[in-house]
């Protein structure tokens, strides 16, 4: 079984905007073995997908402990957009999140994203 979601246990109180490294990281503390990855969070989806993720409806949606959230930037945004994890608990990247919504902004724009999860081979 993946542990994933452990390589955020150095996550900040605040972004340092380093979201795509903070995700290579715990995917490989989680036993990933990974060669090669985006550089730019917006890009994890197909990543993930080749990972053996898989894309969850956000309808009615609950999160679950490893669930990854890959999202586009928004207007005059970061264009890097963003990317987290859900902990069992919280929403972290390279900090933990207060809510649903990354920042403020994000709650703001509501820019597209989705959700992936891994499921067990």
């Amino acid at each position: 079984m993946m542990l994933i979601g452990y390589g955020f246990a150095h996550a900040q109180n605040a972004t340092e905007d380093d979201h795509a490294k903070a995700m290579r990281l715990s995917l490989e503390a989680g036993g990933m073995k990974i060669k090669t990855y985006p550089l730019y969070s917006k890009d994890y989806g197909p990543f993930l997908l080749k990972l053996g993720f898989s894309p969850v409806i956000v309808v009615n949606y609950i999160p679950r402990k490893g669930d990854i959230r890959v999202f586009q930037p928004y207007p005059g945004g970061d264009p890097e957009g963003h990317v987290d994890m859900y902990t069992g608990h919280q929403w972290v990247s390279d900090f933990k999140e207060d809510n649903f919504w990354p920042s403020a902004k994000y709650k703001k724009y509501h820019p597209s994203f989705k959700v992936y999860k891994w499921l067990s081979k």
